[in-house]
């Protein structure tokens, strides 16, 4: 997942400054040089410091002959540049590159005084100076038909011409006519398997728009003129001609480009209406299946395909984790591989269009840490008050900043509950202890579960509130000759911090603050690592390449040592490693040659330093059940298994494993049950004894608790996965009712979620997901500011969770598996979110169904009520859901919950009285005004009683509130039957009340601002919905009318009922003072006055020769200084008389 970072930083070309246009800005095959195509000439920049180093300008005769240059394409080895002209002519340039130490001088010497140049040529020392790049051209290539689109093939450039025909030529100038592929002789079908096919439909008249060769499987995939796409697959290796067959994309044509992912094995198409439409290929077949499609909503940006016009653009990033769309009217986006937005530029448009305007194109940095586009500036502001020739008046080269998650590359943080983001220079860490401990820890790398079950109450809140980043540097001196930052890892406590680049690694403790590196430069160049790192024992594990012996290692390194080979425990592994993960004292590694390999790290307590021990313990080939290794996206060990109820539940000490999880393309395959092979002779060769498992596909992430707690195994013992637009799934256990066993039951069970932020962490025993997004803060500049600067836009990072709970509850009561939601349920009591997540479950299922347009034959919300009832926050829950939803809907939840006068009694009896003052506001809009104000009595005599003053103060406010149109108003309503609940949805208008079971809501005039305020977070009923449902009632407004009519006529009554009200509430309130004061509770009796504004001095007067007098006074004088807590007064001793 790439975040947007920090502000777009506009790059400095000389030739854009002077009117010339920048067409396109390509990277070659390891992103370390861009090259930017002008209108009339081709520059190489590096990627850092992203300056340009060589430029080619052609000459206005060569400009007026060939036509201006328009795209570019790279040599797979990065030795020759192919230029696409206007007139379809193919200029073939030769790049060489060479690095030297003072070669680079020159760029910088221009804006450099003699201070700095010392600490230039210092700098350049240190990082070996940039390359001197030499563009020299080798032919001009003329092709009969032009050239539409171009593309590398193996060693070969083809080229499709408007004639229909794909020419291949080499790299040299000269043209294969042999091999050239005219597309009207190919037959495609909708599947390889069909042999026979039929050739295009007006194929004489049809070309190629776009292409892309996907090396993995030799294939061509290419968009037609006429808007279908389609894949040509070669029988052969050479991909000759005579053995082509194709495959048509279904339901697609309006096609427009082309881009493959090649380690997902997806074929992602932009069309014309704007949308991504993504294919996957077939692992037998070559066959294109519909997988997901990348759109805008309308909830991230209304009416955007109005607006936004054709897909331009779609880059994938260098891991192709994810990709980036532009469109032909302007603007951008980022998504995740399989659809998940991440960010879109239309949001934070601050004129008619968005920031950075037309994106014409636009390619990754290394590693993805940049994003360089050529923009035009038609829609951008001017940055200075110089007149308008001085202005940029073409294209513009724009870079952007990105920050990615640590395990797109690092599998091995990916049971740790922190959220690791990298840049190009610093990381980003959010964990889940608000501070780091500074002392030195030396526990294994997963957590114990006592730590996490005695967290208390605050720890939690303190740990779901931390939204602050943790920002650390990376050294200079690590960066200027390693960077890019390709590997991050923290360990379990978040105390530990290591990070790879181009060659070495350094590690830092957040307690101590300080950085540890290689201090042998020559030790530091020689390991690359590949595959991954990660902690344990305190130590750094990983694997590495040393090119100093030319081997693959697994390295361990400790930490409390410095950072030499001499304190480095090193072990010899047969093939580079693709992947590396760490499962308690086991290390699983996935190579290069199919193989899986597990070792057993063992820590050997030596003087003077740790040394350790790694044992192999498994190897396992699995060529036959993945496509190309490149396919793998992650390895883990785990304790789940297929099979629950027959696997024993390891405890944190135990450090075996039942399965292996494998992530192949997004599918996630589990293996298990393996063991070494009986038949063979070689004890080291290990089978399967039940063939895998595929659990889930597109998937992106997987997060598994490196815990089992036995409190809560419903949420440690589970699986999850993180799936794009399809949000995520959890595979959870389904356990035996009181330990007995069925074979006809199903043990696990695989639940879709929906996620409304994307998911970088999963706190298991929290039910909570942790993600982050990138927002965008606006500047407020005056008039005459916005004249002189440009407004660019500049992100921030956000850390951003979600309740999980509420949904899974759901998703099993929906399955009719109760018992297993109850005791899921049950783990989760002591959590302090735990009523709001009720809460949302009731308000989804009551929106979804009272809602629906036509009736539910099988509706949950009973099922949700009635599980609810199992908790004592049910009464709570129910008000809380009720208030802060529509009233319109309050007929259809009570008809499930019951009468709410029912529920009001019942908080009574539980001495709830906040909740039972919430049904007041309930019973106030459904009963009439005499039911309501005898509930509200009732339960102002109890608060009072009971001593809750600030809520009796609020009671007796909504009492007087109370007016006598009040009692005229229940005419045109009625009550809610306690009787059989109707479990049908309300429709989209309300229905009649003819048969006294329904309600008509009216003209309401106590829908007013009348709130109860109490201590538990209560959210009112908006006064819009009060006013929509006075205003949708005909007999409202009649009513109002006839108010106003005759207002002058019960001016009279109206203040005489309320002169009786005020009255009846007086008298209670003077009823309780003198039953305080009868009975000595003088202290009570001064809260009381102080809380209900009490006029006490002038009531005291009235009850001096009643309540108030003073029959007893010893006893009423000891009461009052024991209810005090005053000292009694103490009889001095007389003198004694001489």
């Amino acid at each position: 997942m790439y975040l947007p970072f920090g502000q777009p930083k506009l790059l400095q070309c000389h030739h854009s400054r002077k009117g010339v246009n920048i067409n396109q800005v390509v990277a070659k095959r390891d992103k370390v040089l861009f090259a930017v195509v002008g209108d009339c000439f081709l520059s190489l920049w590096y990627c850092k410091p992203s300056v340009e180093l060589v430029c080619q300008t052609r000459k206005s005769e060569s400009v007026n002959n060939h036509g201006i240059s328009e795209y570019a394409i790279w040599k797979a080895d990065s030795s020759a540049i192919a230029v696409v002209t206007s007139k379809g002519f193919l200029l073939l340039y030769k790049v060489s590159v060479q690095r030297a130490a003072g070669s680079v001088c020159q760029v910088y010497n221009r804006q450099c005084s003699r201070a700095s140049r010392s600490k230039l040529e210092n700098f350049e020392a240190s990082t070996n100076g940039l390359p001197a790049v030499r563009i020299s051209v080798i032919t001009i290539v003329e092709l009969p038909g032009g050239i539409c689109c171009l593309s590398n093939i193996k060693d070969e450039l083809v080229a499709a011409t408007y004639t229909g025909i794909l020419k291949r030529i080499n790299w040299d100038g000269l043209v294969n006519g042999s091999m050239s592929i005219p597309l009207n002789t190919i037959r495609f079908s909708l599947d390889t398997q069909d042999t026979e096919g039929c050739v295009l439909e007006n194929g004489s008249d049809i070309y190629a728009t776009d292409l892309q060769y996907y090396t993995m499987v030799h294939g061509l995939a290419l968009v037609f003129s006429d808007g279908r796409a389609g894949f040509i697959t070669s029988s052969t290796s050479k991909f000759q001609p005579t053995a082509l067959q194709g495959v048509l994309a279904p339901d697609l044509t309006n096609a427009c480009c082309v881009k493959i992912n090649e380690k997902y094995r997806l074929i992602a198409f932009g069309c014309k209406s704007g949308h991504v439409i993504v294919y996957t290929i077939g692992d037998l077949s070559s066959h294109l299946q519909f997988s997901h499609r990348l759109c805008i909503s309308s909830k991230d940006y209304p009416n955007a395909y109005r607006l936004i016009g054709p897909v331009t653009n779609i880059q994938w990033t260098q891991d192709y984790t994810t990709c980036a769309v532009s469109w032909k009217n302007g603007g951008f986006s980022v998504w995740s591989v399989f659809g998940s937005l991440v960010m879109c530029s239309l949001n934070v448009s601050t004129t008619s269009a968005a920031y950075p305007g037309l994106v014409k194109s636009m390619d990754w940095g290394p590693e993805g840490y940049h994003l360089w586009m050529a923009c035009h500036p038609h829609q951008m502001k001017s940055t200075s008050n110089k007149p308008e020739s001085d202005h940029m008046t073409m294209t513009s080269l724009l870079q952007y900043n990105f920050v990615k998650s640590a395990m797109i590359n690092n599998a091995c943080i990916s049971s740790y509950e922190h959220v690791i983001l990298i840049s190009d220079d610093r990381l980003f860490i959010n964990h889940k202890h608000n501070t780091p401990t500074t002392h030195n820890n030396t526990q294994s790398g997963v957590c114990s579960n006592s730590a996490i079950e005695n967290t208390t109450t605050q720890t939690y809140i303190s740990t779901l509130g931390n939204k602050q980043w943790q920002i650390i540097q990376i050294p200079s001196s690590y960066l200027a000759t390693n960077w890019p930052i390709r590997y991050a890892a923290v360990d379990s406590q978040c105390q530990n911090v290591a990070v790879a680049g181009r060659f070495g690694i350094a590690h830092h403790h957040l307690g101590t603050k300080k950085w540890k590196l290689f201090g042998n430069t020559t030790q530091e160049k020689d390991m690359i690592v590949t595959g991954g790192l990660g902690w344990w024992q305190d130590s750094l594990v990983l694997t590495c390449w040393n090119s100093y012996e030319d081997r693959d290692e697994i390295r361990v390194y400790p930490r409390m040592c410095n950072l030499d080979n001499t304190f480095c425990t090193k072990h010899r592994i047969p093939a580079a490693v693709l992947l590396l993960n760490i499962f308690y004292d086991k290390l699983v590694m996935f190579c290069v040659d199919y193989h899986i390999m597990v070792f057993k790290l063992t820590l050997k307590d030596s003087i003077p330093y740790h040394q350790f021990t790694v044992i192999e313990e498994l190897e396992l080939s699995l060529a036959d059940y993945i496509p190309h290794p490149l396919s793998v996206t992650s390895v883990a060990l785990t304790y789940l298994k297929s099979e629950t109820g027959s696997r024993h539940h390891h405890e944190c000490s135990d450090t075996s494993w039942e399965s292996l999880l494998i992530n192949v393309a997004g599918r996630v395959v589990m293996f298990q049950n393996i063991a070494p092979c009986q038949d063979s002779d070689d004890s080291d060769e290990e089978v399967l004894s039940c063939p895998p498992i595929v659990l889930a596909s597109c998937v992106e992430n997987l997060w598994i608790c490196p815990r089992i707690s036995t409190s809560k195994q419903y949420l440690t013992d589970t699986l999850w996965l993180s799936c794009g637009a399809l949000g995520m799934k959890v595979w959870l256990p389904l356990l035996p009712q009181g330990g007995e066993k069925h074979n006809f039951l199903a043990r696990r069970i695989m639940l879709p979620l929906a996620t409304e932020i994307y998911p970088l962490a999963v706190l298991f025993e929290d039910a909570v997901i942790v993600g982050a997004s990138s927002d965008v803060v606006h500047h407020e500049l005056s008039t005459a500011q916005k004249q002189q600067i440009e407004m660019k836009p500049f992100y921030t990072i956000e850390r951003t969770t979600q309740v999980y709970l509420h949904q899974v509850l759901r998703q099993l009561l929906r399955r009719n598996l109760g018992f297993h939601a109850l005791e899921m349920a049950k783990c989760c009591t002591l959590l302090p979110y735990f009523p709001h997540a009720l809460e949302l479950m009731i308000h989804e299922v009551l929106e979804e169904e009272a809602t629906a347009s036509e009736p539910i034959p099988d509706a949950l919300l009973p099922r949700v009520i009635a599980f609810i009832q199992e908790f004592p926050e049910y009464l709570q829950t129910i008000v809380h859901c009720a208030r802060k939803t529509e009233v319109a809907l309050w007929h259809y939840l009570f008809s499930c919950v019951g009468n709410p006068l029912k529920l009001f009694q019942e908080c009574l009896q539980r001495q709830q009285f906040n909740t039972a003052a919430s049904y007041l506001i309930i019973l106030q809009n459904l009963e009439p005004a005499t039911v309501s104000r005898q509930h509200a009595t009732l339960l102002l005599d109890t608060t009072l009683d009971n001593c809750c003053w600030p809520l009796s103060k609020d009671i007796v406010r909504f009492l007087r509130a109370i007016g006598p149109e009040d009692d005229e108003d229940y005419g045109l309503k009625t009550v809610i039957p306690p009787s059989t609940p109707i479990l049908y949805p309300l429709a989209s208008t309300p229905p009649s009340g003819k048969d006294g079971k329904m309600f008509v809501y009216p003209a309401n005039n106590r829908m007013r601002n009348l709130s109860i305020v109490s201590t538990s977070h209560h959210t009112h009923c908006s006064e819009s919905s009060k006013d929509t449902m006075y205003r949708r009632h005909s007999g409202g407004q009649a009513l109002a009318r006839s108010r106003s009519l005759s207002g002058d006529r019960r001016s009279g009554s109206d203040s005489q009922h309320s002169s009786a009200e005020n009255y009846f509430i007086d008298l209670i309130l003077n009823r309780h003072a003198r039953k305080l004061l009868s009975s000595l509770r003088i202290k009570q009796l001064g809260m009381f006055a102080a809380h209900l504004e009490f006029d006490l001095t002038s009531w005291l007067r009235k009850e001096r020769l009643r309540a108030g007098r003073v029959d007893n006074f010893v006893s009423t004088l000891t009461k009052m200084h024991s209810e005090f807590d005053w000292p009694l007064p103490c009889i001095p001793s007389s003198p004694q008389m001489s």
